[in-house]
């Protein structure tokens, strides 16, 4: 492939990118809420620093909130993905 001053490069835009968590940052045992998420069913991966998975599951528009009380004070990563594509995004979390 060649590449030249014109070519532009993009990212295809999913789903998940109007998802919006909050708060941001939160307290340990406080619920983070998630709106926009429609009425697809998503999954759900939280990421330590070392990037290993320490919970994951489903969110929907009827279950659309996670508890922290399980999440040590620090700084995490939370991938969500469209349960029927490959779209993920991903957000930092911060718990205090």
């Amino acid at each position: 492939m060649v590449w030249d001053a014109c070519t532009p490069l993009s990212v295809k835009e999913s789903a998940t990118g109007r998802m919006l968590a909050y708060p941001n940052t939160i307290q340990q045992g406080q619920t983070l809420q998630f709106q926009n998420l429609g009425t697809k069913v998503y999954l759900y991966s939280i990421y330590n620093h070392l990037g290993q998975i320490i919970h994951s599951g489903q969110l929907s528009q009827m279950q659309n909130a996670l508890r922290t009380d399980k999440l040590a004070s620090g700084i995490y990563l939370i991938g969500l993905k469209e349960a029927s594509s490959d779209n993920q995004t991903v957000t930092k979390l911060i718990v205090e």
